[in-house]
């Protein structure tokens, strides 16, 4: 396979990923709820880190039996120690797609990667107006496993 770089997300959804993973350590899980039900709620979870750099779960997701949360759908994100957000892979109720990972770098294993990485700007396009203190339904005290909480999303200004 063809060696190519990953493609990172643009800018502006780069700034809203900065926004809803500040201050996260690793294992935390946050959650942004809508008591409005206006707009889906998020889990963010970072999970790891790594020699190049951290890793994020961002995802939606539906109450679930005896009161837990299921992600629907669910992208994972590296951070790169350069800043740059590269999606990895993307799951939902009925597949997962692994499109690239970590290891010494981050090597791409489909040229659906770059596809993902559009699809993430589209989606943190709606994350950063539906999840925007003053947005309808917007709460953004869901809480966390860790009982941290994460600062709420700032809307950006400008979209990639």
């Amino acid at each position: 396979m063809n060696h190519q770089p990953p493609t990172p997300v643009c800018a502006s959804a780069a700034r809203v990923l900065e926004s809803l993973t500040q201050g996260l350590e690793v294992g935390d899980l946050h959650f942004l709820d809508d008591p409005a039900e206006v707009h889906m709620p998020l889990m963010i979870e970072r999970s790891a880190d790594s020699s190049v750099g951290v890793v994020f779960s961002v995802g939606q997701y539906h109450p679930a039996a005896g009161g837990g949360r299921v992600w629907d759908p669910r992208v994972v994100f590296l951070r790169t120690t350069a800043g740059g957000w590269v999606p990895l892979s993307y799951e939902d109720a009925f597949s997962v797609s692994v499109f690239a990972e970590p290891g010494e770098t981050v090597r791409v294993l489909s040229p659906a990667q770059r596809d993902l990485a559009r699809l993430c700007d589209h989606w943190m396009r709606h994350v950063d107006a539906a999840h925007t203190p003053g947005a309808p339904g917007f709460s953004g005290d869901g809480g966390s496993r860790n009982g941290r909480r994460s600062a709420r999303p700032a809307r950006s200004d400008e979209h990639g």
